[in-house]
């Protein structure tokens, strides 16, 4: 982590989503950074991973399976990561979703799903756990 900025990880579907999701991801990324926090946003760390394949390998065929990714994307959830935020309902038919929640959950890091605009549900709470965006900010800069 980068000085005492809080470090979110950004998750959402990609793959059978048009541009994979791009301007979604782009989107929180702006926003969450524009309030200060460090933000892992999986289509820049995807985007490294292909140039580096490449430059290994000039004939490599993209996109790289899934295990590709997770090799490299998943190990970041696991070190420093503050929060994990799921943009979009549903993801649950995301495989890529679905390891970045469990891979957060079995790290005990908090999951925060967007719900509709402008809401977040914690994942995996008992009860009402519903925050604006302004009030998970301010939970998120609570966080240790």
């Amino acid at each position: 982590m980068t000085g005492n900025r809080k470090m979110i990880y950004i998750s959402a579907p990609m793959r059978g989503v048009p541009d994979y999701n791009e301007p979604l991801f782009t989107e929180f990324d702006e926003l969450f950074t524009g309030h200060g926090f460090q933000v892992i946003n999986p289509i820049k760390v995807t985007a490294e991973i292909e140039e580096m394949s490449r430059r290994i390998d000039p004939t490599c065929r993209l996109p790289l399976s899934p295990r590709h990714y997770f090799y490299v994307e998943l190990p970041l959830i696991c070190r420093g990561v503050n929060c994990l935020l799921v943009l979009q309902k549903p993801w649950n038919d995301s495989k890529g979703c679905r390891a970045e929640v469990a891979t957060a959950v079995a790290c005990d890091i908090p999951v925060f799903v967007n719900i509709s605009d402008g809401y977040w549900e914690q994942y995996g709470s008992v009860g009402w756990n519903i925050f604006s965006t302004s009030e998970l900010i301010d939970f998120m800069r609570r966080l240790k």
